[in-house]
C-alpha cells in the first residue's frame, strides 16, 4: 500500500544558533502523528532523537548534541519516510568553567596544558597559547554583523588560528570589529615580536645559557665519576641500592594513601553509578511506570514508551540493562494477554475495538488480533440471533403480537451490530484500521476480504432465517430438516388473527433495517438475503391486506341502512362509498408499506409472479362488492329483518321502514349501476397512479362479473314487478264470464285495462323515487310482457263478434296508446300482432264509437298518465344499452 501522507518539513526553528545543549524548537508540517511515529531527528547530522520530545504534528523540542558550524535539520517519521529542511541551524563552542554545568561532553584537550597530565620533567621551555594572537582582549560591544553574514562572506573560511582554513579577516570582523586602528597595530607589534621568539627556538634558548650548560655537564662528569667509585668499592650494585630505596619510599606512599585513594575509587564508582541511574532513569523506571499507566488504562503512553526502550535497549550487551528490558518485556506480554481478552469481551464500541487491536500490533501481538476479533465477533452475533429466537419460543405463544415483537428485538439487535461489525471488516480489509497510528502500511489480504463477505452473508442468512421461520414458515420447506429445525418451528397461528393490522409495521420495520444497510454502501451478496426477506415480506403483507380488505367488503352487507342519497338521476345508499373508501385506504396503505421503492429496495411489481398475482387479488377485492350486493338482494324479508334488529348502532330507520324485496332490488341495482360507471373508473385511475400494472385488464374483468350481476338483478326485478301486473290480465279480461263472441256492444275500455295502466304506473312510481335512470329500461321490459302476454290472450279467442271485436280493439289500442313511452321493436310487433287477429272494422258507426271510447279514456286518465310524459326528458338514458 503507498504511503498517503508528504514527507516531514522543517520551516521554523527558535533559536537558530547556540552551544551544544542548546534547547530548540522546531515547527514544520507532518512532523509525525504521535510519539511512536517519530523515529529520527538529526541537526547538522548529529543524532538528536534521545533528546526530542514529540509535541503536536508541528512541533517538536529537542537539545543539540556535540554540533559545530552549520547543518540541516532533518525529521524522520514511519508513517512518511526522511523530510526536508528550508531553515539552518549554527553550532559553536563555548568555553566551559571546571565548575560550570554542560548538557554535553566538554573536550578540554584544547585548553588544558598537556604538562599538567604528565610527569614533571625537564623540558624545553614553552607557553600556553594566548587566547587572542593579538594579545588583545575582546572589545565587548555587540558585533554589527552577524554570524550568518559571516558564513554568507566567508563560506569556507574559519575565525581559529590553528585551522588551516584560517582568514584573517574574519577573524578580525569576528572578535575586533569595535576595535580601534592604534590597538590593532599595537596587536601586529605583539604577534610579529610573538613570532619572532618562536622562531629562534632551541638556538636561542642555547646561546643564552651556556654557561649553565657548562656547569651542569661538570657536575654531571663528577656524578659519573663517583658513581663508578662507589659501583667497584662496594658491595651492592648501585642500581639495586637505588631499586630498594625506591619500593621503600613507595610502600610508604602506598600506607599512607592507600585509603585515601580507596575511599576515591569508592567515590569516583558512586559517582559513575549514579550517573548511569540518571542518564538511563527512564528505563529502570520503565517497569514500575508502565504497571501504573496499565491500571489507569493509559496504554498509549505504555505504547510510547515500550517503542522508545526497545529502539534503544533491545540490542544492548550490559546485563543490567538486559535485566530491565526483560522486566519490560515481561510486562508488555501481561499486558498483551489483557488487551487480548478485552478485545474478546463483547458487546464493544468500535473505536474501542480499533485502539485495541492497535494497541496490540503496536506491541507486535502474535497472529491477527484484528482478523480474531471479527472471527470472534461473528460467531457472538450468530449466538445472540439463536439466543433471542429461544427466548421467544420458551414462552409457547403463536399469536401475532408475539411475533412482532420476536421481529423488533431481532431487528434491534441487528441494527445494533451489524453495521459496527461490518465497518470493523471493511477497515480491516481496506487497511484503514492502521491509518493515523504510526504504524507499518499493511497490505490487504485479498483471501480474507472475501471471507469476512462470506460471513457477513452468512449472518444476514441466519438472520433472515429466522424472520422467514415466523412469518413466511412455507418459504424453508426446502431447507434439510435438521437445518429447519435450527431456526425455530413456530406453531400455526389462530385462523381468526390475520396478521392484516401488523404485517405493514413488520414491513416498515424491515424497510428501515434495508435502507441503513443501503448507507453502508454493503455489497449485493450479503444484502441478497434481507433484500429477498423484504420483498417476501411486502407481497405477504400485500396478499393479506387485499384478502382482509376482500372480507370486510363482502360483509358491507351488514352495514347497510338503505338510507337514501339521490345524485344525478340516481339513487344510492352508503355502501358504495364505503366500499371505495376501504379500496382507495387499502391502496394508499399498501402505497406507504408494499409499493414505494426507492435505491436499494427494489420495485416490487417487476416481479412477473407478483403482477399476476396483484392482478388476481385486485380482480377478487373490486369483485367482492357484487358478491355482497347479491347477499343483500336475495335474502328473505326474514334475515333482512333480523339483520335491521342487529343493526340499530347503523340505522336511524325503525323495522317498518325496511324496503320490500322489489325496492332493495332497485336500490342494489342503482348501487351497482353507480359503482360500475363512476368508482370501478375511478378505483382504476387511483391504482394505475400507484403504479399497480394491467388495471385496464383488471377493470374490464370486474366490469363483467357487475353487468351479471346488473342482468341477474334487472331479471329478478322486471319478473318480480312483471308477474302480477301479466297476472292480472287474464282474470281482468273474462272477469264475470265475459265472451267475445256473444257480447252484444261494446262496453268501454274495461276496468282490468286500468288496473295494469294503475299498475305499471306504481312501478314507474317506484322505480321513480329511486333511480329516475332504470325508468326507460324497465318500463320497456314491462311493457314487452304485458304486449306478449295481450297478445297470447287474443290468440286465445276463437272468434269474436262484431262487439266483441270493437271492444278487443279497443281495449288493446287504449292499452298500447297509454304505454307507447315505453314501447320497443318487440312490444310494438306483440301489439300488431295481436291487432291482425282481431278482425278489422269495416263499419263508420264502429269506428266512431272506437274513437270517442278512445278519446273518453285519454280524456279520464290523462292526469295518470301524465307521469309518463316526463320520461321523455333529454337527460334519462338507457342504462341497459350503454352499459353494454
Amino acid at each position: 500500500m503507498r504511503r498517503t501522507r508528504e514527507p516531514p518539513k522543517v520551516t521554523g526553528l527558535s533559536p537558530k544558533e547556540g552551544p551544544p545543549g542548546t534547547k530548540v524548537t522546531i515547527r514544520g508540517e507532518n512532523l509525525g502523528v504521535n510519539a511512536r511515529d517519530l523515529i529520527g531527528l538529526t541537526i547538522c547530522e548529529v543524532n538528536c532523537l534521545m533528546s526530542a520530545e514529540w509535541i503536536s504534528p508541528s512541533k517538536i523540542i529537542c537539545r543539540t548534541g556535540l554540533i559545530q558550524g552549520k547543518g540541516d535539520v532533518i525529521v524522520q517519521t514511519r508513517s512518511a519516510g526522511t523530510g526536508t529542511s528550508t531553515v539552518i541551524f549554527t553550532g559553536y563552542s563555548v568555553q566551559v568553567g571546571p565548575v560550570q554545568d554542560s548538557a554535553v561532553w566538554i573536550d578540554e584537550s584544547r585548553v588544558t596544558d598537556s604538562r599538567l597530565s604528565s610527569v614533571h620533567r625537564p623540558s624545553s621551555p614553552g607557553i600556553l597559547e594566548e587566547d587572542n594572537p593579538l594579545g588583545l582582549a575582546e572589545d565587548g560591544t555587540r558585533s554589527l554583523i552577524g554570524q550568518d553574514e559571516l558564513d554568507d562572506l566567508f563560506p569556507k573560511g574559519s575565525d581559529n588560528i590553528e585551522e588551516e582554513n584560517f582568514l584573517p579577516a574574519r577573524f578580525l570582523l569576528q572578535n575586533h570589529q569595535g576595535t580601534s586602528f592604534e590597538d590593532l597595530k599595537a596587536g601586529l607589534l605583539y604577534l610579529k615580536r610573538t613570532s619572532e621568539q618562536r622562531s629562534e627556538g632551541p638556538l636561542g634558548f642555547m646561546k643564552a645559557n651556556v654557561s649553565a650548560f657548562m656547569d651542569c655537564q661538570e657536575s654531571l662528569t663528577a656524578m659519573h665519576k663517583k658513581l663508578e667509585v662507589d659501583d667497584v668499592l662496594g658491595d651492592k650494585s648501585i642500581c639495586s641500592n637505588l631499586q630498594d630505596i625506591l619500593e621503600r619510599c613507595n610502600d610508604n606512599a602506598d600506607k599512607l594513601f592507600q585509603d585515601v585513594l580507596n575511599r576515591k575509587d569508592k567515590a569516583d564508582s558512586t559517582r559513575n553509578a549514579l550517573n548511569v541511574l540518571n542518564r538511563f532513569k527512564f528505563l529502570f523506571n520503565l517497569p514500575i511506570t508502565m504497571e501504573r499507566n496499565i491500571q489507569r488504562g493509559d496504554y498509549e503512553i505504555v505504547v510510547n514508551d515500550y517503542e522508545r526502550a526497545k529502539s534503544l535497549f533491545s540490542n544492548t550487551e550490559v546485563q543490567v540493562f538486559k535485566k530491565v528490558y526483560q522486566e519490560v518485556e515481561s510486562r508488555v506480554g501481561e499486558l498483551r494477554k489483557q488487551l487480548k481478552e478485552q478485545l474478546m469481551a463483547l458487546p464493544a464500541t468500535l473505536d474501542e475495538q480499533k485502539k485495541i487491536i492497535r494497541y496490540l500490533v503496536d506491541l507486535e501481538c502474535s497472529g491477527d488480533p484484528a482478523w480474531d476479533c471479527i472471527l470472534n465477533q461473528k460467531k457472538w452475533l450468530t449466538e445472540l440471533l439463536y439466543q433471542c429466537k429461544d427466548e421467544f419460543l420458551v414462552d409457547d405463544k403463536c399469536d401475532s403480537q408475539h411475533k412482532v415483537a420476536f421481529l423488533e428485538d431481532l431487528v434491534e439487535i441487528v441494527e445494533d451490530t451489524v453495521p459496527e461489525f461490518w465497518k470493523l471488516g471493511q477497515a480491516y480489509c481496506s487497511g484503514e484500521l492502521y491509518i493515523g497510528s504510526g504504524l507499518k502500511f499493511v497490505q490487504s489480504d485479498t483471501n480474507k476480504g472475501n471471507l469476512f463477505k462470506k460471513m457477513m452473508s452468512e449472518v444476514l442468512r441466519c438472520f433472515a432465517y429466522l424472520v422467514r421461520a415466523a412469518f413466511l414458515p412455507q418459504t424453508l420447506i426446502k431447507l434439510r430438516p435438521e437445518e429447519r429445525q435450527k431456526f425455530g418451528m413456530w406453531k400455526t397461528e389462530n385462523t381468526q388473527d390475520s396478521g392484516c393490522a401488523w404485517l405493514p409495521h413488520c414491513v416498515r420495520i424491515m424497510r428501515s433495517l434495508l435502507s441503513s444497510f443501503n448507507s453502508l454502501d454493503m455489497p449485493t451478496e450479503p444484502l441478497h438475503h434481507v433484500q429477498n426477506l423484504t420483498l417476501a415480506l411486502r407481497s405477504h403483507c400485500m396478499t393479506s391486506v387485499f384478502q382482509q380488505a376482500t372480507e370486510d367488503i363482502k360483509t358491507l352487507h351488514r352495514r347497510e341502512t338503505w338510507s337514501l342519497q339521490i345524485d344525478e338521476n340516481n339513487g344510492i345508499t352508503t355502501l358504495p362509498l364505503l366500499y371505495e373508501n376501504i379500496v382507495m385506504e387499502t391502496v394508499q396503505l399498501l402505497k406507504e408499506v408494499v409499493v414505494e421503492w426507492k435505491a436499494g429496495i427494489a420495485d416490487i411489481f417487476k416481479d412477473p409472479a407478483v403482477q399476476r398475482q396483484t392482478s388476481k387479488l385486485s380482480i377478487d377485492m373490486l369483485k367482492a362488492f357484487a358478491t355482497c350486493l347479491e347477499q343483500l338482494t336475495f335474502k328473505t324479508d326474514v334475515e333482512a329483518d333480523s339483520q335491521q334488529e342487529n343493526q340499530q348502532g347503523y340505522l336511524d330507520n325503525s323495522v317498518e321502514n325496511l324496503p320490500t324485496m322489489e325496492e332493495r332490488l332497485v336500490i342494489v341495482l342503482s348501487n351497482c349501476n353507480y359503482v360500475a360507471n363512476q368508482v370501478l373508473t375511478r378505483l382504476r385511475e387511483h391504482f394505475e397512479k400507484n403504479g399497480y400494472p394491467d388495471m385496464k385488464r383488471v377493470e374490464t374483468t370486474v366490469q363483467g362479473a357487475f353487468s351479471e350481476l346488473d342482468d341477474k338483478l334487472f331479471e329478478a326485478y322486471t319478473e318480480q314487478k312483471s308477474d302480477p301486473v301479466v297476472g292480472l290480465l287474464e282474470q281482468g279480461m273474462y272477469a264475470g264470464y265475459f265472451d267475445w263472441q256473444t257480447l252484444q256492444r261494446p262496453m268501454g275500455v274495461r276496468p282490468y285495462i286500468k288496473e295494469a295502466i294503475m299498475n305499471v304506473i306504481s312501478i314507474h312510481a317506484e322505480v321513480y323515487a329511486i333511480s329516475p335512470m332504470f325508468i326507460p329500461r324497465i318500463m320497456t321490459k314491462i311493457v314487452e310482457a304485458i304486449a306478449d302476454e295481450m297478445c297470447r290472450l287474443i290468440s286465445c279467442v276463437t272468434s269474436f263478434g262484431p262487439a266483441g271485436a270493437l271492444q278487443a280493439r279497443m281495449e288493446l289500442q287504449a292499452l298500447q296508446e297509454s304505454l307507447s313511452t315505453y314501447s320497443n321493436a318487440a312490444s310494438n310487433a306483440s301489439f300488431q300482432e295481436a291487432f291482425n287477429l282481431i278482425p278489422t272494422i269495416t263499419s263508420g258507426g264502429n269506428k266512431k264509437i272506437l274513437e270517442e271510447e278512445l278519446n273518453n279514456f285519454k280524456s279520464n286518465t290523462r292526469f295518470q298518465l301524465a307521469c309518463f310524459q316526463t320520461d321523455e326528458a333529454p337527460g334519462l338514458l338507457n342504462y341497459h344499452s350503454s352499459h353494454r
